[in-house]
């Protein structure tokens, strides 16, 4: 927290990186995690599913504390959820998923930043086209 403020402060952009669906994630500690990333100062944000690789330590174990579905590879891809945990549901995971995007980007001064950002129409094509894109993989 007090890195990405003194990085707002000196004028530095800062991405901040969030997963969630981790083996031991419950509700509880997935709303942590949106509430901690929509207080940070972040210039912009990613939220991935966490999923288990073939040849990880994560793949080894994701039996242990969850259900995968192995078989179609297209799923591993950090956005579909190809590992649920114990006491979650694959809707629930995409909509946190949903509303941590929201809860960052609808802010006023995120979205006026963002805003911001457009110089050009093609730059506004390619922000809407990441929106449409989250919200195609956020509603599955």
């Amino acid at each position: 927290e007090d890195v990405v403020g003194w990085c707002k402060k000196l004028k530095i952009c800062v991405s901040g990186f969030f997963m969630i669906g981790h083996p031991i994630d419950t509700p509880e500690t997935i709303q942590e995690t949106i509430e901690f990333a929509a207080k940070l100062p972040l210039t912009d944000l990613i939220a991935t599913i966490h999923t288990p690789i073939p040849g990880t330590e994560s793949y080894k174990k994701a039996r242990e504390y969850g259900v995968y579905e192995e078989g179609d590879w297209t799923s591993l891809n950090y956005w579909t959820p190809s590992f649920v945990p114990k006491g979650l549901t694959k809707e629930y995971i995409l909509s946190k998923q949903s509303e941590l995007y929201r809860r960052f980007y609808l802010r006023p001064d995120v979205l006026l930043r963002q805003i911001g950002k457009i110089r050009s129409l093609w730059i506004l094509m390619s922000f809407l086209r990441s929106a449409f894109l989250g919200l195609m993989f956020t509603k599955k």
